[in-house]
């Protein structure tokens, strides 16, 4: 098993709570909502939850879990995948 071991300063992190992730959610749909015409807005989010998503699958099955090398990549893919919805709607 390659995942982090309960030492790391990952570990000791722990996972955010609910309310956390529901405030990270509203505060990412607002900006999709004021940064672009409304019937863009649902695409950008579902783009990068879809990003999101596959790279938390990988990560577990191919890591044993998520690290920070897996979280940034998250971040640029979801980007990335933004910018390129953006572009496909303009």
């Amino acid at each position: 098993n390659r995942s982090a071991s309960s030492s790391t300063a990952s570990a000791s992190a722990g996972r955010p709570s609910l309310f956390s992730v529901i405030g990270a959610c509203a505060v990412a749909a607002a900006v999709a909502f004021l940064s672009v015409e409304w019937w863009a807005a649902p695409i950008l989010l579902a783009a990068s939850a879809l990003v999101a998503l596959l790279i938390a699958w990988l990560a577990r099955r191919r890591l044993g879990g998520i690290t920070g090398d897996g979280l940034g990549a998250t971040q640029v893919l979801a980007e990335l995948a933004v910018l390129i919805a953006i572009a496909g709607t303009e």
